[in-house]
């Protein structure tokens, strides 16, 4: 039995090992990724939006700039929402609860509302990570935006009949609301630098505050200049999909 005995390091060898791998990891941990995220999830109104809406599912689209050696996120997206139930009876005025919606030589329109809305954001997020070591840039991520919020009912005449609601005059009635909104966002944030890929999961809150856009409401005949608070509350995932990386790329062997 032969033992193979390996030659003494010195002094300087060591120190240039170690300086090695400290700058590896400092270089590794100066990475930045530029990123594309789709995300869908299922969301709840409340305060004013309640009164006009229901459920919703909402889809996001946004661009994201993460700095992994301080683990923040910059960001735009822009989300639209949308459902089928609208609580506001906007024909109230043209027709009797009772009876059909008569539309062109008294045949029935089939008319539907629908809620449509969409909101757009400029978004400043941090992860706080739960073990550097296993999960690097993996933990709880909170994160803010400010931007608008837009939504209005869409008025859908299958039969396209209806005389009311046929080209400009269907904006009279479709009560397009507008205004500056800001929102919050808690969950779980999975990302890594050797992968091009993260997501997320977690509850956003969105507040819209907002008013109606439409000079006269044409279901009431007067304008409407009510000041709204419209809240929406979404559970949602996110998948990041990295457009390029920046700074050191060198991977982190352990």
């Amino acid at each position: 039995m032969h033992l193979i005995v390996m030659p003494p390091m010195n002094k300087l060898q060591i120190l240039v090992i170690i300086l090695a791998f400290t700058s590896s990891v400092s270089q590794g941990q100066d990475l930045s990724k530029l990123n594309v995220g789709f995300g869908h999830g299922y969301g709840v109104p409340a305060a004013d939006l309640s009164e006009r809406f229901g459920e919703a599912w909402s889809s996001t689209l946004g661009i994201y700039w993460h700095q992994y050696h301080s683990d923040l996120i910059l960001g735009a997206e822009v989300s639209t929402f949308y459902g089928k139930t609208v609580k506001e009876d906007i024909f109230a005025n043209l027709k009797d609860p009772e009876t059909p919606f008569l539309g062109i030589n008294s045949t029935a329109s089939d008319i539907k509302t629908r809620l449509r809305g969409t909101s757009g954001y400029l978004v400043v997020e941090k992860i706080f990570t739960f073990d550097p070591d296993d999960l690097r840039d993996s933990g709880l991520k909170i994160g803010l935006g400010a931007g608008f919020m837009s939504h209005h009912i869409r008025i859908q005449d299958d039969t396209q009949n209806n005389a009311y609601f046929q080209g400009d005059y269907t904006y009279g009635y479709n009560r397009y609301t507008f205004g500056p909104a800001f929102k919050q966002f808690v969950g779980y944030h999975y990302a890594n630098q050797s992968f091009n890929y993260n997501f997320s999961i977690g509850l956003e809150v969105e507040e819209g505050f907002t008013s109606s856009r439409r000079a006269v409401d044409f279901a009431t005949g007067l304008p409407d200049d009510t000041k709204r608070v419209d809240i929406l509350t979404t559970l949602k995932a996110r998948f990041y999909l990295s457009l390029g990386s920046f700074g050191n790329t060198d991977s982190i062997l352990y």
